[in-house]
């Protein structure tokens, strides 16, 4: 089976399922996350090839959701199956080889140079004592190259700007050679020009066959990007589907409860989210 991030292919379907999950902080977390939370669906499924972006309003549960995917917390209840295999069945270093998850914050030293932060990233794959071989380096280099940053290998995290940082951490978790992608807001606090950069490189990745989640709360990005929008409200999925499907008036008003107007993108006719100055909604055709 071959690596989508070097421009292999993959046909099993569901790389990563999850059915009838259910979860429960016993305190409120220090997240964007509710106290409690819940999936309330007979299955959440991402297959290879996807770039799928998890919406909804702060407290929805997203996070939480996507700790759970990536094996960082337990479900309470349910299951998450990795490549037709339970998640709680692969041992650390090796779901590291399949599922590659970026969170919110990264703690990285900032005097670490971008190539040292890298190659951590290949820790997976790596044998007695964290040495790397010729195939190490070499996805080492493949994943600086992929996220454009090789030119950077050699300056340190600390002096980098914002959208560096975040396509050099990318890079980090790219060097696994993961086939599933977990993405926590990774372009949060990025300007328009540099999240659609990050997006566009997302998009390249799951054209490639790998398997993309990103919770994201920049709707715009998520209707011109994504293949498949999950929307999120009170710790349950309420609707999910093409960006037109879930992105519409509607479903805004009734899960973001303020007022919007959604049009359609000059060129490309996707969903386009605008604020509605007057406070009041239009009425969707």
């Amino acid at each position: 089976m071959t690596d989508p991030s070097t421009g292999g292919s993959k046909t099993r379907p569901w790389l990563l399922s999850a059915s009838d999950l259910a979860h429960r902080y016993p305190s409120p977390p220090r997240s964007d996350d509710a106290a409690g939370f819940s999936l309330a669906t007979e299955s959440f499924s991402l297959n290879g090839g996807e770039l799928v972006t998890l919406v909804g309003p702060n407290g929805a549960g997203k996070s939480t959701l996507l700790k759970i995917l990536a094996g960082r917390i337990r479900a309470q209840q349910g299951e998450v199956t990795l490549d037709g295999r339970p998640l709680r069945d692969w041992r650390p270093k090796e779901r590291a080889r399949v599922l590659g998850y970026l969170p919110q914050r990264v703690l990285a030293e900032d005097h670490l140079t971008v190539l040292e932060m890298v190659r951590m990233g290949r820790y997976p794959h790596s044998r007695a004592l964290g040495l790397l071989g010729p195939d190490d380096l070499e996805a080492v280099r493949h994943a600086l190259s992929r996220m454009q940053v090789a030119h950077l290998a050699e300056r340190r995290l600390g002096g980098l700007s914002g959208g560096e940082r975040r396509r050099c951490f990318l890079a980090s978790v790219l060097a696994q050679q993961p086939r599933v992608l977990l993405l926590d807001e990774p372009t949060a606090g990025l300007d328009p020009h540099q999240q659609s950069v990050f997006f566009a490189r997302l998009e390249e990745l799951a054209g490639l066959g790998m398997g993309i989640l990103v919770v994201t709360h920049e709707l715009n990005i998520a209707a011109l990007h994504a293949t498949r929008v999950v929307m999120i409200h009170d710790g349950r999925v309420y609707c999910e589907g093409l960006p037109r499907e879930v992105i519409t008036q509607t479903h805004l008003s009734a899960v973001y409860g303020a007022g919007v107007t959604v049009t359609p993108h000059p060129r490309t006719g996707r969903p386009m989210v605008l604020p509605d100055i007057a406070g009041n909604s239009p009425e969707e055709p």
